[in-house]
């Protein structure tokens, strides 16, 4: 069985800091144990993110939706 674990974040990848870094690991021990993590982001993502930015992101095998 498949369990989806949501995770609403206050920013991620491909920002980098600390927060974004460790988060990504602990998707991926999830991803490893079977789990499927569904990730949400802020609004404050966006308005540290100087660059494009899509509403849904594929990053490292992880699907990203922003808000």
């Amino acid at each position: 069985m498949s369990y989806k674990i949501f995770h609403i974040l206050d920013h991620s990848l491909p920002l980098h800091s600390g927060y974004t870094f460790r988060s990504h690991n602990i998707f991926n021990a999830q991803r490893n144990i079977g789990w499927n993590p569904v990730i949400v982001t802020s609004p404050k993502h966006e308005e540290s993110w100087k660059g494009n930015w899509e509403p849904q992101e594929q990053i490292n095998g992880f699907r990203y939706y922003r808000t």
